[in-house]
């Protein structure tokens, strides 16, 4: 591949990748501040409880194994969700969400002392 060839590229089609970059970036800011707002009190409110912890942390590492492509492919047959903007939009919360919950659980100090607690 020329370097020429892809810089003109570039140039020609300026108007369409900034366009797509800033759907792209509106795509995943809109996803990160629904996850925060849902993510962040479900990990609060799942932590003080060990029966749903075992069972949130558990699902959460399940859905962070599967490829976002494959989560993708998942998502597509869904009925009567057909706009690509709600398929990514539904997919970036999905995978922003789960990452929220875990992580929102793993840095809370009663899941690190319930832990302690469990391996005395």
């Amino acid at each position: 591949m020329n370097p020429q060839n892809t810089w003109s590229f570039f140039m020609d089609h300026r108007d369409e990748i900034l366009g797509a970059t800033l759907d792209h970036l509106t795509l995943v800011i809109i996803a990160m501040i629904i996850a925060i707002l849902i993510g962040l009190p479900l990990g609060m409110f799942i932590v003080q409880r060990p029966a749903l912890r075992a069972v949130a942390l558990g699902i959460a590492s399940i859905f962070q194994t599967i490829p976002s492509l494959a989560l993708f492919g998942f998502l597509i047959p869904i009925p009567f969700i057909m706009l690509e903007v709600i398929v990514g939009l539904v997919q970036a919360l999905v995978f922003s969400m789960l990452t929220m919950v875990f992580m929102t659980i793993l840095m809370t100090p009663h899941h690190a002392e319930a832990e302690e607690v469990s391996h005395a």
